[in-house]
């Protein structure tokens, strides 16, 4: 009889920590994704396709400007397993980063951002810019004694219908005369003599 409860108690047991993972991993991913309501069930089928580092070539070479996807090379590419997604927009957002190469050898990262609902975010190009921003901060480098930013190309999924009223770029959002807007960080005036 002890040993008949034993293995019951053994395999209650086994029962709840199966649960209790199954509940963490939902959480985690429903964590990655929002904070609030439901996903959109794109978004969900996007994660199961961006987790896979194989797929991501495939939308590397299918989706890049054919001057970049002709020079990538066939190597299965590594993800970098960090978001760059504020608190206050991970209900928006979701991002994936992964390294690729060229044939030459050349790294380069592929930042993938899936946009929850396109004409919902009126401001996804300034969001795309901060995210980048953290992503140069964290991946930079030391190179002979001086900071090497990575080489990093951005792409913008959508669940939602698009909207001509969301500009591609932040260049285009900033209230300056034509071709005199600069992007953060591109550019800037140096005064070093405050005396």
């Amino acid at each position: 009889m002890t040993n008949r409860r034993q293995k019951e108690n053994a395999e209650d047991q086994e029962q709840r920590e199966e649960t209790a993972n199954s509940q963490q991993g939902s959480h985690e991913l429903s964590g990655r994704f929002a904070t609030k309501g439901l996903l959109h069930p794109h978004v969900m089928a996007a994660i199961k396709f961006l987790e896979g580092p194989d797929r991501i070539l495939d939308l590397a070479q299918a989706r890049l400007p054919e001057w970049i996807s002709c020079r990538l090379s066939n190597r299965i590419p590594e993800r970098v397993h960090e978001t760059f997604i504020t608190q206050d927009t991970r209900h928006l957002h979701t991002d994936y980063l992964y390294r690729l190469w060229l044939k030459d050898g050349t790294e380069l990262l592929f930042y993938l951002l899936v946009a929850h609902e396109l004409g919902g975010d009126k401001l996804l190009p300034v969001h795309l810019a901060v995210y980048m921003a953290f992503v140069y901060q964290r991946m930079a480098t030391m190179v002979d004694g001086e900071v090497v930013v990575p080489w990093t190309i951005p792409l913008v999924l959508s669940s939602g219908a698009e909207d001509k009223s969301v500009p591609l770029g932040f260049r285009e959002m900033i209230d300056a005369p034509e071709g005199m807007a600069t992007l953060p960080g591109e550019s800037y005036f140096l005064l070093n003599k405050l005396r």
